[in-house]
């Protein structure tokens, strides 16, 4: 799944932003791409930590680049992610 970053970085250049990586990337480029790779936390299937995913936030309605780590429930709760993809 490599070039799927290179996808991501077509769109924008990435912004970090409190050790995120974020893209201002459509949801529906993202859906389009991968559709049946997507995971949502609401399905009890939460990634494992030291992990690159993918996630999307309700919230602001973005994609960000998370790495999963302690703090990443904490995250996940803070800025509404509801999907994730590993990298």
């Amino acid at each position: 799944m490599g070039n799927f970053k290179q996808k991501l970085s077509k769109y924008r250049n990435p912004t970090l932003i409190n050790g995120t990586v974020y893209y201002n990337v459509p949801e529906n480029v993202l859906d389009n791409l991968e559709s049946d790779k997507w995971e949502y936390f609401t399905d009890n299937k939460y990634p494992k930590n030291d992990c690159e995913i993918v996630v999307f936030s309700n919230k602001k309605h973005k994609y960000y680049i998370e790495y999963t780590d302690s703090e990443f429930w904490e995250r996940c709760i803070n800025r509404n992610y509801i999907k994730w993809m590993k990298l």
